[in-house]
């Protein structure tokens, strides 16, 4: 149920917004929900190792200069599920169909057809598969998927900052 999903508060999950997707979100009249909700990313290092020891930077964001204002903001994944939602709900173009299971995907130029396993058939020039990590509708399209493990692992957190961290 994507109301219940975008209204169960925070899940301590968060995305980086970055200038672009900002701009996009802005033309689909989406960013103006999540504005007061981002926070600003001022700079961003990414190096290998924490505190003294964390070596060579690899990779640094900074905001690009006066009047350019900030690269990317941080914005709750609940925040950006709600606005987007509504905003879906709001589109007259839109039709939002839930807890439908799609049983075969019959694709052609310039259509495809989805049919549902309650029997329904929906007609579209264009298929999103999102549906998740292990997309039934990937597999159904015939798009493989290749992973590997990249032997590292990743420690993420949620902190409160006892004093401004300035972006």
């Amino acid at each position: 149920d994507p109301a219940a999903f975008a209204s169960r508060g925070f899940d301590g999950r968060a995305s980086a917004v970055t200038g672009t997707s900002r701009r996009m979100l802005e033309a689909l009249s989406v960013w103006a929900a999540l504005a007061g909700r981002a926070e600003a990313m001022r700079e961003i290092t990414v190096s290998d190792g924490t505190g003294e020891d964390r070596g060579p930077i690899l990779l640094r964001f900074a905001a690009a200069g006066e009047g350019h204002g900030p690269d990317a903001h941080m914005v709750e994944n609940g925040h950006l599920y709600e606005a987007l939602l509504r905003e879906i709900e709001a589109s007259p173009a839109i039709a939002l169909r839930t807890f439908a299971r799609v049983a075969n995907l019959v694709r052609g130029p310039g259509l495809a057809e989805a049919r549902l396993a309650d029997g329904r058939r929906l007609r579209a020039a264009l298929v999103a598969a999102a549906d998740g990590r292990a997309s039934p509708l990937r597999e159904l399209a015939g798009i493989a998927c290749h992973g590997h493990d990249y032997g590292q692992t990743a420690i993420v957190l949620t902190v409160a900052h006892e004093l401004p961290h300035q972006g």
